[in-house]
């Protein structure tokens, strides 16, 4: 074990003896044998299991050999504690409101003697596997992306990064999920021929869970059309759930005259894209609840349709008609300089204008572009950290109205 620190001072202009002689006395130290077992009393190899002193935040780490042990060695004298860690996160990133207690058995204190050994078992948290298959009306559906997200819990997903399948379905439909904690979780599913992901409850349980899951083919189409019946072309249409859990999905653009665009939804869908007739097509989409379909068109105000629940098998029409808009400029400053990521944000004055604030971020030249205004009178505020600053600017029709803020600290 490592020994006490010795400390000696030297008055100023003191020099010490040609040879100082200091005498440490270094502790032997005790030792650990963890021994960690399955929950049903089997050795259980490759488990991570961490020691620290209690009240102390320096942490080792073992894996326990074939035998399921593990010794930890050379330690303080004193309390320690030793926990069987679960297997490692799901794949994605998560907010979580509470951790969620240790399994039984998984974690045991005990006093480390200087000089001897002792032994302790820990259970390894209870883990499993889940397969299955997935079928799309009752064909199976190869290629489908499938990840678990804890029950009750709400994701934070960035598209490429966070949001990685941990398997995907064969040709036959049938996935494979390894070595999962034991718990209640909700199977997501996504394909790229769904315009939604769909989310099934699923247990997992110490061993090897089934879950086959066949899901609805339901399609939403329409035409997007102008304020006069014309035609949109390259609108963006997708469809909302209102009441779907706050699994963020995170969108961006950055680029010249585009700014970063930042958008949080409330869950992570594929939009389409109108043809030249203002046509589109979304399929597989949820059944059974509350759902919105949305239309945004960088010239045209944003069009949401009324709520309608879907039934299997059900293929709605639904037409949207869009609003002409204006667009808005800024350009942000902080110090001279462009303020690069500062966010923007337009409010309108009126609260009788039906229309929702519309947001943005800065490009690396300090403009945020902000399309699908409403015409009138709009408060536009930039801030980056706790600089600020804010002015009001009339939109109008078919135009872009240009604004410059200059961040002051408050």
């Amino acid at each position: 074990a490592p020994a006490a620190p010795l400390a000696f001072r030297l008055a100023p202009g003191e020099r010490a003896a040609a040879e100082p002689t200091f005498e440490l006395l270094l502790a032997r130290g005790g030792s650990v044998d963890v021994r960690v077992v399955d929950p049903f009393g089997a050795p259980a190899p490759g488990v991570v299991v961490e020691g620290a002193g209690v009240g102390s935040d320096a942490t080792r780490e073992a894996v326990t050999d074939p035998s399921g042990r593990a010794l930890f060695e050379r330690l303080a004298a004193g309390p320690h504690r030793f926990t069987a860690q679960p297997v490692a996160a799901l794949g994605i990133l998560a907010f979580l409101p509470d951790e969620d207690p240790p399994a039984p058995g998984s974690v045991a204190e005990l006093e480390v003697v200087d000089g001897r050994r002792a032994t302790v078992t820990l259970v390894r948290p209870a883990r499993g596997r889940l397969v299955g298959r997935v079928t799309e009306g009752g064909l199976p559906l190869a290629g489908a992306g499938l990840r678990l997200e804890k029950a009750g819990h709400a994701a934070f997903l960035i598209p490429g990064l966070t949001d990685q399948p941990l398997a995907r379905t064969g040709v036959d439909g049938r996935y494979a999920i390894e070595s999962v904690n034991a718990g209640e979780y909700e199977l997501v599913i996504e394909h790229a021929s769904r315009a939604m992901p769909a989310r099934i409850p699923a247990s997992v349980v110490e061993g090897t869970s089934e879950l086959d899951v066949d899901l609805p083919l339901v399609v939403v189409e329409g035409r997007v059309v102008d304020s006069r019946g014309a035609p949109l072309a390259d609108a963006r249409v997708d469809v909302v759930d209102p009441g779907a859990p706050r699994t963020g999905g995170v969108e961006w653009a950055i680029g010249a005259g585009d700014g970063v665009t930042l958008e949080i939804t409330s869950a992570v869908e594929r939009s389409a894209r109108t043809a030249a007739d203002g046509s589109y097509r979304l399929r597989g989409l949820r059944t059974g609840v509350p759902l919105l379909v949305r239309a945004r068109h960088d010239e045209h105000r944003e069009a949401r349709s009324g709520e309608l629940v879907l039934a299997p098998g059900e293929t709605r029409v639904v037409d949207l008609a869009l609003a002409p808009a204006g667009k808005l400029e800024v350009a942000v400053t902080l110090d001279g300089a462009p303020a690069f990521a500062a966010e923007v944000e337009a409010v309108p004055v009126s609260e009788d204008a039906g229309v929702d604030p519309v947001s943005s971020r800065c490009d690396h030249e300090g403009r945020a572009r902000l399309t699908g205004l409403a015409p009138g009178e709009w408060t536009v505020s930039a801030h980056q950290d706790e600089a600020r600053a804010s002015a009001r600017v009339t939109v109008a029709v078919g135009r872009t109205a240009a604004l410059a803020l200059a961040l002051e600290f408050e």
